[in-house]
């Protein structure tokens, strides 16, 4: 009993080491998990933010052109107004009559024609002028208004509320001022009022706060959204641009909370992404270390048993020969068994090697049959001197070699965001493609495939080559399912249209989908296949490049011949209108 202890602990030392190794690769896993996803999250935060300054820069400078504007059609009027005839003549004889019912007469004008909120002449004894009465003598004297016109300079000031307007019409004002003169001689000035009231309805449009601020960053002038959401402009992401000539800042804010959101969504779907593959790689680990620690157990009962016979044959060999042969028989046996054991090992690591090699050999034995088949075309057709059908086949074969890339490129990319651009595609061009590829194989399993087309042509938003790779898997799996269909197998192919959407449909007359089946057909790495016949990730690879597309891809039984309720996928696209000459769609080329 002592030397069978001894004789068990290399065993109980590997599964100990087994066990470490686990625990090991675990803790790497998860490790190399939470790096991925904090430096997704971090780029999916600062792309965002990068996105947020890119927008906010742009609307910073339409909305300082959107002031320049406004101020730029009233700044020149007074220097403009102020030589007209009519105020030199005003100030230079105020005692006419006919000289001040004429400047009443045109600064009225004045103001309706500019929408100016009041215009005003002051003359040398600071007396008024005014078209509406709205700006007092004390206003006019605010800033440089009286100085910079005797100085021959333009005047400004900003009144935050005019004293002579109603409450209900209340709204800041900016006043520009401007010196009349008489062959060089002062008479007074012209004073024209801005009522900014017409800014800030142009800032009541943008769905963000904006504000004007002075450089001790009180708030002059502002929308709505500025003000009711004060409290929380320091969270904000803030964009400003300098007025020296107002001696103000145009400030904008936009919320930045939707980088944050974009980066800790990046980041928990990169975790969760690492977390299935570590699933993954976890199983086939403890699968491989459970085989290997079952072959040291059956190693060492062997080695057990071989000891106990040997024992039992050396007591007994004297008192009885025939004993001694069946212990002869029982060592061959166990021989025997040693040896099956050893061939199952091998078998069920060869079986996890045949099952990866079918299930991508399937996803590239038919383009490169379909290469094979354009070559030996090309081939014939060079013989014959028909370099116009030979180009056409190598244009064939140059396709299908870009589509095997793109079929690489989904497999290596089912974890991550495409970043493909979407285009325009001829939905009947991909169906042909498609049906091309897919001919040879329809014709040798025997099926016959019916299509459909629609009434007119048709262009979706869609990538040509993964559209083409979707619609050839679902092909590939209706024929599959429908090996054992009677009276023949059957397939049916639709293409229709309705309210903005193009509807591709793939039924067969097959078994059908289960209510267990239909719920996790999408699933990754879910087959009812058997053994070493596919991996599960085409629909599920399907159903992701359609969800790119912002299309949908759906499944459930329905009739393919109105007899046998087969299978039944629809591919929803975005239906689009066709483009020009110089706007046609190009294939999307996988990437390197």
């Amino acid at each position: 009993m002592a030397d069978a202890s001894v004789r068990q602990e290399p065993a109980q030392a590997a599964f100990a080491r087994m066990r470490r190794q686990a625990a090991a690769l675990a803790l790497a896993l998860g490790v190399a998990g939470l790096l991925m996803s904090s430096v997704v999250g971090v780029l999916g935060l600062r792309l965002h933010l990068a996105e947020i300054d890119r927008n906010g820069r742009v609307q910073l400078a339409l909305q300082l052109e959107a002031f320049k504007r406004v101020f730029d059609r009233y700044r020149p009027l007074p220097a403009l107004f102020s030589e007209h005839p009519t105020m030199i003549a005003f100030l230079r004889d105020p005692d006419q009559p006919g000289n001040r019912a004429e400047l009443e007469r045109r600064i009225e004008r004045l103001t309706g024609l500019t929408a100016a909120l009041d215009v005003v002449v002051v003359d040398q004894q600071e007396r008024l002028f005014s078209a509406r009465e709205i700006l007092t003598a004390d206003e006019l004297r605010l800033g440089d208004l009286k100085s910079a016109p005797r100085q021959g300079r333009l005047g400004r000031a900003f009144i935050a509320q005019p004293a002579g307007l109603e409450p209900l019409a209340q709204q800041p004002a900016y006043l520009f001022s401007h010196g009349i003169r008489d062959h060089g001689r002062y008479l007074g000035a012209l004073v024209v009022g801005l009522g900014l009231s017409q800014l800030e309805q142009i800032w009541a449009l943008a769905p963000y706060p904006v504000q004007v601020v002075n450089h001790s960053g009180v708030q002059q002038l502002g929308n709505s959204l500025s003000r009711s959401q004060a409290a929380d402009l320091a969270q904000m992401r803030a964009f400003s641009s300098s007025l020296p000539q107002f001696g103000w800042d145009l400030q904008l804010y936009l919320p930045q909370s939707p980088a944050h959101w974009t980066g800790l969504t990046s980041g928990l779907l990169t975790m969760a992404v690492s977390l299935m593959l570590s699933a993954s790689i976890m199983w086939i680990f403890l699968r491989s270390q459970r085989a290997t620690f079952q072959s040291l157990r059956a190693r060492d009962m062997a080695d057990r048993l071989d000891r106990l016979v040997r024992q039992r044959t050396q007591q007994l060999s004297q008192s009885n020969a025939q004993l001694a042969h069946e212990v002869e028989e029982r060592k061959q046996t166990e021989q025997e068994l040693r040896t099956a054991q050893a061939s199952l090992v091998q078998t069920s690591k060869l079986a996890a090697l045949g099952q990866m090699s079918a299930a991508l050999s399937h996803e590239f034995n038919q383009p490169l049959a379909a290469i094979s088949s354009y070559v030996d075309n090309a081939v014939v057709f060079l013989e014959r001197d028909d370099l116009e059908s030979s180009l056409d086949n190598l244009q064939q074969v140059r396709s299908l070699v870009q589509r095997l890339a793109a079929i690489s490129k989904h497999l290596r990319n089912f974890a991550r965001k495409p970043r493909e651009n979407l285009s325009v595609v001829p939905v009947s061009a991909v169906v042909g493609d498609a049906l091309e590829i897919m001919a040879g194989r329809l014709k040798a399993e025997q099926v016959h495939l019916e299509l459909l087309p629609a009434d007119q042509p048709l262009w979706a938003l869609a990538g040509q080559i993964r559209l083409q790779q979707v619609i050839v898997n679902l092909i590939s799996n209706a024929i599959e399912a429908t090996r054992h269909a009677k009276p023949h197998p059957f397939i049916r192919l639709a293409v229709s249209h309705n309210e903005g959407w193009v509807y591709i449909s793939v039924s067969d007359n097959g078994t059908g989908l289960s209510d267990e089946v239909a719920a996790k057909v999408f699933d990754p790495f879910f087959t009812t296949k058997g053994v070493g016949e596919g991996l599960g990730l085409g629909l599920s690879i399907s159903y992701r490049i359609i969800s790119d597309f912002g299309g949908k891809l759906t499944a459930g039984n329905g009739a393919a011949n109105g007899d046998t309720p087969g299978a039944h996928f629809v591919i929803h696209l975005e239906r689009a209108p066709a483009p020009d000459a110089e706007t046609a769609p190009q294939k999307d080329a996988p990437s390197p």
